[in-house]
């Protein structure tokens, strides 16, 4: 298991080392992935499942499904779905969309207010970090 505790603080101010350890941490959970692969880690003290699939895979990219269930069947929280692209020679993951959102506009293009934040995307890629980050840290691979 690798650790990460060094790289979360320069990530805040460089995105694509964000996109780097994206690519990192998914390597790590699903190593070698090809279409139609699936993997579900449970979390050690029952807090849901996360599950990814891979939906696309093309020479130099592949697209994935990431979803994490949370427990009680989304009574408190909805379940969260996202759509990562992965770059195979680049080596980094971004989120493309999420929460049935397929695209992610870029902070030039969001004026005012509305129903996205002018640093969205850079959010939504922190989240999707924190949860590699826990799932490779603390989940147990279960079948999928």
């Amino acid at each position: 298991m690798l650790t990460y505790i060094g790289m979360s603080r320069r990530i805040r101010q460089n995105p694509i080392q964000l996109f780097e350890e994206n690519h990192l941490l998914l390597t790590e959970l699903l190593p070698g992935f090809e279409l139609g692969d699936r993997l579900a880690v449970r979390d050690h003290a029952g807090g849901g499942t996360l599950e990814v699939r891979v939906c696309a895979r093309e020479k130099y990219t592949s697209t994935l499904e990431v979803a994490k269930h949370f427990p009680r069947g989304g009574r408190y929280l909805p379940d969260l779905h996202m759509q990562v692209r992965v770059y195979h020679d680049a080596k980094v993951a971004e989120v493309l969309g999420y929460q049935g959102c397929t695209r992610l506009p870029p902070p030039y293009e969001v004026s005012g207010p509305g129903r996205f934040h002018t640093d969205e995307r850079r959010q939504v890629n922190h989240l999707l970090n924190d949860l590699l980050r826990h799932y490779v840290a603390r989940g147990v691979a279960v079948g999928a």
